[in-house]
C-alpha cells in the first residue's frame, strides 16, 4: 500500500496524543518522522514507530509532557534540559535557538541534556539550511559498539548530520551514524518485541572510531551526560547543535553559487566503469522525497500489520487518523 505524507502525519499525531502527549509534542514528532518516511529512511520512520518511540514511552524511557528548560545562556550558546522528554521537541527548539543566535552573532550552538529519541537529525539541519545557515547536529547514544581493538560494548553509534544550502542544486546533506549501525539494527529480529539487544558492533576503519570518540566527548561532555560505561540506562542522550549564518561570512548568493559550481564539478567528473551518475551526499534522499510526495510513501504489509496492531493496543482509530476509507 501507499500513504500520503498527510495521512502519516495524522497517524503519528494520533499516536502521541493517545499516549498522553501534547499537540506540540505530536506535531514535532510527526514532522520529523514524516521527513524520514519521505526520504526513504524507513528505519527512522514508520518501521521504527514501536521501537524508537511508542515502546520507550510505554516503558517510561521517554516521558511525555516534560518541559524543555533553559539551563544556561550566553550570547551565542544555550544549554537546554529536556528531562528525558520527547527529543523531537527539544531538538527542534535547540536548532531554532542556534539559528536565531547565528543570525545575530554569526554562529549559534545549543546543547541538550537528557534528550529522548531525536529522530532523523537531517530534519533539523536542513531547517538551518533553509535559513541561510550551515546546520550541524550530533548526539551520543547508548553503548552498542566496541572501541577499535576492543571486544566489549562501550561506545555509541554517533549519529551525525550537516547540511549546506545550495542554489539550483539540492542542499548537500550528510545524515548518518559513524558506526555501521543500520545493517545490525535493521535485522528482522531486532524489530520484534521484546527487542533483543543488537549484536555488538565494530568499526570498519580507524577513522570511524576516531570520529566517534570526538562525537561522544562533544555531545555527551558538553550536554553534561554520561559517556561510555558511565551510562546506566537506556535513553541517556546528549545532543549538540550548531548553526553558522552564511551572510556573516560571505555573500549568501555567491556562496550558493559556489556550492552549485562545486556540485557541477563532481557530477561532471569522469565516471568509473559501470557508474551511471555521480551523486552528492543527500541527493538520493531528496530525489526520493520528491518521488514519494508525488506518488505516495510505500508501506509493506508486514509494517502496516504491526502499525494496526500497535494502534489498537494504544487506542488509536487508525482509519480516521490516517484518513483511510
Amino acid at each position: 500500500m501507499k500513504l500520503r505524507a498527510e495521512q502519516l502525519t495524522g497517524l503519528y499525531r494520533a499516536f502521541i496524543t493517545a499516549l498522553g502527549g501534547s499537540e506540540d509534542e505530536a506535531g514535532a514528532f510527526a514532522e520529523q518522522f514524516v521527513i524520514a518516511d519521505l526520504r526513504g529512511m524507513d528505519w527512522q520512520g514508520l518501521k521504527s514507530l514501536e521501537r524508537h518511540v511508542v515502546g520507550p514511552i510505554r516503558d517510561g524511557v521517554i516521558r511525555l509532557g516534560r518541559p524543555v528548560d533553559l539551563v544556561r545562556e550566553g550570547p551565542s550558546s544555550v544549554v537546554l534540559d529536556a528531562h528525558g522528554g520527547l527529543g523531537h521537541v527539544a531538538c527542534r527548539r535547540a536548532m531554532a535557538a542556534a539559528i536565531e543566535m547565528a543570525e545575530r552573532t554569526g554562529t549559534g550552538s545549543a546543547a541538550i541534556h537528557e534528550c529522548g529519541d531525536t529522530g532523523l537529525l537531517g530534519g533539523y539541519t536542513t531547517a538551518a539550511a533553509e535559513r541561510d545557515c550551515v546546520g550541524i547536529m550530533f548526539n551520543n547514544t547508548n553503548a552498542y559498539v566496541a572501541p577499535w581493538g576492543g571486544a566489549e560494548r562501550v561506545m555509541g553509534i554517533a549519529p551525525f548530520s550537516a547540511a549546506i544550502p545550495a542554489g539550483e542544486a539540492y542542499p548537500v546533506l550528510i545524515d548518518m551514524s559513524l558506526a555501521k549501525a543500520r545493517p545490525a539494527f535493521d535485522e528482522d529480529a531486532i524489530w520484534e518485541p521484546p527487542f533483543p539487544t543488537p549484536p555488538m558492533l565494530s568499526f570498519d576503519t580507524l577513522r570511524e572510531y576516531a570520529l566517534t570518540v570526538m562525537v561522544e566527548l562533544l555531545a555527551g561532555g558538553l550536554a553534561d551526560m554520561p559517556i561510555g560505561l558511565d551510562k546506566e540506562r537506556r535513553g541517556e542522550c546528549g545532543v549538540f547543535a550548531i548553526a553558522v549564518h552564511i551572510p556573516h561570512f560571505t555573500d549568501p548568493a555567491a556562496f550558493r553559487a559556489r556550492v552549485d559550481r562545486y556540485v557541477g564539478h563532481l557530477k561532471s567528473a569522469r565516471r568509473a566503469q559501470g557508474v551511471e551518475e555521480i551523486l552528492l551526499p543527500g541527493e538520493r534522499g531528496f530525489r526520493e522525497r520528491d518521488r514519494r510526495l508525488r506518488d505516495g510513501i510505500p508501506v509493506s504489509d508486514e509494517v502496516w500489520t504491526n502499525v494496526v496492531r500497535l494502534a489498537e493496543e494504544v487506542g488509536v482509530d487508525w482509519r480516521t487518523a490516517a484518513a483511510i476509507g
